[in-house]
């Protein structure tokens, strides 16, 4: 046997027993002896006793870990689309590009259950078999249809067309999967791009209960209606409609949306709504609170198409009251008539004629005919009075002649039943002259 004996005087050898470096040692070269540290990348690979001298090295991934064109487990990452594996321990997202969590994900669409599109919808009933149009589109087997419109609900649902007999999509072919579903419809004359949803709740059983489906989005979700007023009494707002008008999502309507609702009776919001032919609109400010939505109560009256007066709390009501040979004396204001009125907005007039007593004259040199909100008391407000005023030696009033005034046309806004007066006032000499007096008032709101 051969044997190979190293000498004694090898530089390696004598390199290495001559060192007094500890760890991972390399032989760098003749004679020569180098220590080694094992070296990680910044967010990859990470090194415990790199250099091996307090024990075996160990390597970790660090604790921020850059992906981008790597590979593990046989998937690649790509930024920012994960392809495999899959990541777990993530917060939920708060910032705009922050991944999104299982737990967020069914916490935001809680009780939803998309299903996959259906090609068109149904506006009445069928018959669940045969190749068929529907909504203005014609259906191939295999086609999903959202059937909606059945005269017994409980065969409602999504069905998958074929030549003989429908059935029942997969995805809805057990009630567990109803309640919560919702499905996007492609096309259809009136259906196209709309999304709806089913109201069911969880308990029902297939083919028994029904299954309702409401639109939450898309065209025609909700489209005006609007009437003549002399005939919307045969144009009415179906209550259908009204529940669509209360998903109104806007800060404020007004004016006129709000139309007779034919056999609607009861709350909408806090506003009562009465079936009542005579009710044109009501309008007012929507108040938000906690999603529901309340209006000034405004009912505005249909008038009148002849020339009498409009029936009591009507556009157009008339009411007049007069008075005949009034006495009014020197320096007093006096209330000649009045005219009680209820709530609303009113034009008010006056009229008045003075004249003098039979056998004898008056003198006077003002008159004043005002309409006044306090009994005996003057309202010299600019649109509410008239006056008959002279600097000469007076006027004299006798029984074959007389001064007539006329109050200007003014608007009174009430909150409640008011009565307004006439009053006039005199600076006259001799004596006490007789007046004739009407007091009007038109309603136009």
């Amino acid at each position: 046997m051969a044997v190979s004996l190293v000498r004694a005087t090898d530089p390696t050898v004598a390199a290495l027993a001559a060192t007094a470096e500890t760890g991972l040692l390399v032989r760098g070269g003749e004679g020569q002896i180098n220590a080694r540290t094992l070296q990680g990348t910044a967010n990859e690979i990470e090194w415990t006793n790199a250099d091996g001298s307090a024990g075996p090295p160990t390597a970790r991934l660090s604790n921020v870990l850059a992906f981008t064109g790597k590979t593990a487990n046989g998937g690649t990452f790509n930024t920012p689309t994960l392809v495999s594996p899959a990541i777990s321990g993530l917060a939920d997202p708060v910032s705009a590009q922050d991944p999104a969590t299982m737990s967020w994900v069914q916490t935001l669409f809680a009780g939803l259950r998309p299903k996959q599109n259906c090609l068109c919808k149904t506006t009445a009933n069928i018959t669940l078999s045969g190749l068929q149009t529907i909504d203005g589109v014609t259906v191939s087997a295999g086609d999903r249809v959202l059937v909606g419109s059945q005269s017994a609900p409980s065969g409602n649902g999504v069905y998958v067309a074929a030549s003989g007999a429908w059935s029942r999509a997969t995805d809805m072919d057990v009630w567990s999967e109803i309640p919560g579903a919702w499905v996007i419809v492609e096309r259809g004359t009136s259906n196209a791009d709309t999304v709806w949803f089913v109201t069911a709740d969880q308990g029902g059983t297939l083919n028994t209960t029904s299954i309702t489906w409401s639109q939450f989005f898309g065209p025609g979700l909700y489209q005006g209606k609007s009437a003549n007023l002399d005939t919307y009494d045969s144009n009415p707002l179906a209550a259908a409609e009204l529940q669509q008008l209360q998903n109104i999502n806007s800060s404020v309507i007004t004016a006129a949306i709000w139309g007779y609702i034919a056999g609607v009776t009861g709350a909408f919001g806090t506003a009562a709504y009465v079936a009542d032919s005579s009710l044109v609109h009501q309008s007012g400010t929507e108040n938000a609170i906690a999603g529901a939505k309340t209006f000034t109560t405004q009912l505005i009256g249909k008038g009148t198409a002849t020339n009498d007066s409009a029936a009591a709390g009507y556009i157009g009501e008339l009411l007049s009251a007069t008075a005949a040979t009034v006495a009014l004396s020197n320096g007093v204001y006096k209330t000649m008539v009045s005219l009680s009125l209820t709530a609303g907005d009113w034009d008010v007039q006056g009229n008045a004629i003075a004249i003098g007593d039979s056998g004898s004259n008056t003198t006077f040199s003002k008159l004043y005919a005002m309409l006044s909100l306090v009994n005996n008391t003057g309202d010299f407000t600019l649109d509410r009075y008239a006056s008959f005023y002279t600097t000469t030696a007076g006027y004299t009033l006798n029984n074959n002649g007389g001064q007539k005034l006329v109050t200007p046309m003014a608007r009174f806004s009430l909150s409640a039943t008011t009565t307004i007066y006439l009053v006039m006032y005199t600076d006259c000499s001799g004596n006490a002259f007789n007046c004739d007096v009407m007091i009007r008032a038109r309603r136009v709101r």
